[in-house]
């Protein structure tokens, strides 16, 4: 009973004041206040700011998923730049290793060589000696030899010892000949060798620089592809968190529609 008497003289006093004008200190009437906006009109005015923000949800979220893709291409292929490069790595490594391994050889070699080179010298300064008797004591000298002889056998034994003398010359020769043929390849050898080996370690060399450079490259493109992709990400957010305001305004309305 109580609240019905207070809702009556509310109700009265809603009606007194909207017939009389009211008037300001001067006795002129106040401003009529201004017309409120239909709730429909304001339903359908949300609908369309909502609309309009999904379509911009929409092109947000479109935008983000090629950001997205974007930053994964960039990252695959850096992952693969970086695989490169470790495998150029352990193959530099392993070069590395085989260089060592050869370096050592050719300083087995080199002293092998040494002592070829001195036994070629030695070789070289025998065969001079007896070149040197030669000239000195002339072919003619062995046939003085043989015909002193005082009898056959000694003739027999002259000639066995300039044979001997003779073939020990030819023999040197051939000697001095093979040694200084493996001489010859073994520094062709190990020439070959060395060149080879500095040729792979400087190929490796520039291909390590190359995917050293694509790598920062590429690390650089990621970088800038993750800052845009967090742009956008940012914006998808924002976007959603207004929509999902402006559908909670658009249901409070819609609700106030259903109580007229």
């Amino acid at each position: 009973m109580k609240r019905l008497i207070a809702f009556a003289i509310a109700a009265a006093a809603f009606a007194a004041a909207v017939a009389l004008p009211s008037h300001d200190a001067g006795g002129r009437a106040a401003a009529a206040a201004p017309t409120p906006v239909p709730l429909s009109v304001r339903i359908k005015e949300k609908q369309a700011l909502i609309a309009a923000t999904r379509r911009k949800l929409e092109a947000s979220q479109g935008q983000l998923h090629n950001a997205r893709y974007k930053v994964m291409t960039i990252a695959q292929l850096l992952d693969a730049t970086n695989a490169s490069i470790t495998r150029v790595d352990g193959d530099l490594t392993q070069l590395h290793g085989t260089i060592d391994m050869t370096e050592k050889r050719l300083r087995v070699r080199r002293t092998q060589l040494a002592a070829v080179q001195s036994s070629l010298d030695l070789h070289r300064l025998a065969l001079d000696y007896r070149l040197v008797d030669v000239y000195e004591f002339g072919p003619t000298t062995y046939l003085e030899a043989l015909l002193d002889s005082s009898s056959f056998v000694d003739f027999i034994q002259r000639w066995d010892y300039i044979h001997y003398i003779m073939k020990a010359d030819g023999d040197l020769i051939a000697v001095i000949n093979k040694d200084e043929s493996a001489y010859q390849r073994v520094v062709g050898a190990l020439e070959q060798t060395e060149n080879e080996l500095n040729a792979q370690q400087l190929a490796q060399q520039r291909d390590r620089e190359q995917l050293g450079a694509l790598a920062d490259e590429r690390q650089q493109l990621l970088t800038v592809a993750q800052a845009q992709r967090d742009v956008v990400a940012q914006q998808v957010y924002e976007l959603e968190n207004v929509t999902a305001a402006e559908e909670a305004r658009l249901q409070a309305l819609i609700v106030e529609k259903q109580r007229e």
